[in-house]
């Protein structure tokens, strides 16, 4: 017999070891929940699995599941899966739920589990590309952009200017991916960038480091002119630090980026994602898993 216990954030310290540090902050402010899930509902029953979990617009996602190694077996798992699935269809709250592997992380066991559990398999390319420096096309124009509109490195903006960037953030009726409370320490302090127009900031590129890549976390503009030279203005510094084989990862929210980067870089390479979705009730006409999940992963 499984029981649920719900992680609390001021619990999340007993259990940190088994979810990534990335998801931490997320658990504590309440953008994700955790629980976990025991053999037996005694002080001795052991740890079947814990699920850190979102919801989206009526949806259930399956962001992340730790299992205990005795039940990392097809069935074992399969079983916990379908208990998971169970217990949130009996919420009455939720249309259905969806969860996406990456590539690297892709194992036959993941897919046979999941399809045990009742959940539909897609195949699609996911929104992280993936470029080297050596590969970005038009260089020139964005070197020029970066000329005529001024833009300063992180690292040299005082506190006035990342105030006054943090609260126009806010303010954008935008649904911007910036965190509430911002580490700025965390980000290269050469590459990325802050667009001024008019002694005003206009604009913000921020890149950190994640093992062999630069990650591309926010592209951020209020004018036409920001972005092409706050991209020109990263490329002028990055050349000074990096070979041209540079990796650069940039996750894509939106089609208005996305068409920016094809035009830079016409060839670039983008993952596979395995996506699965499992719809808790049964309309008369209901859409595809792709469409779905074209709506719920952005």
């Amino acid at each position: 017999m499984y029981t649920d216990r719900y992680i609390q954030p001021r619990k999340l310290s007993e259990y940190e070891k088994y979810i990534p540090a990335n998801y931490h902050e997320q658990i504590l402010n309440g953008e994700l929940s955790a629980i976990a899930t025991y053999d037996g509902d005694n002080d001795d029953a052991g740890l079947v699995a814990i699920m850190v979990s979102a919801t989206h617009q009526g949806w259930f996602e399956i962001v992340w599941v730790h299992l205990s190694r005795e039940y990392r077996f097809e069935v074992m798992a399969a079983d916990y899966l379908r208990y998971s699935l169970r217990q949130v269809r009996r919420t009455h709250m939720f249309t259905g739920a969806f969860c996406e592997v990456q590539a690297e992380e892709d194992r036959a066991l993941h897919r046979d589990v999941m399809t045990l559990a009742g959940m539909e398999l897609v195949y699609e390319k996911n929104n992280i590309y993936e470029i080297r420096m050596s590969q970005i096309r038009h260089k020139n124009t964005l070197l020029r952009a970066a000329e005529t509109t001024k833009c300063i490195p992180l690292g040299s903006a005082d506190k006035f200017v990342l105030e006054y960037i943090e609260e126009q953030i806010a303010a954008d009726p935008r649904p911007i991916p910036f965190p509430t409370d911002v580490d700025w320490d965390s980000y290269d302090a050469d590459i990325s960038q802050i667009c001024v127009i008019d002694d005003e900031p206009a604009g913000l590129l921020l890149f950190s480091h994640a093992e062999e890549y630069l990650v591309l976390e926010l592209a951020y503009s209020t004018s036409e002119r920001s972005l092409p030279a706050m991209i020109g203005s990263a490329i002028k510094y990055a050349e000074l630090k990096y070979q041209p084989d540079q990796k650069i990862l940039i996750p894509i929210v939106g089609t208005g980026v996305a068409d920016i980067l094809n035009r830079m870089v016409p060839d670039v390479v983008r993952g596979n994602t395995l996506q699965a979705v499992i719809w808790f009730d049964d309309p008369a006409e209901r859409p595809d898993a792709q469409e779905i999940l074209n709506q719920m992963i952005v």
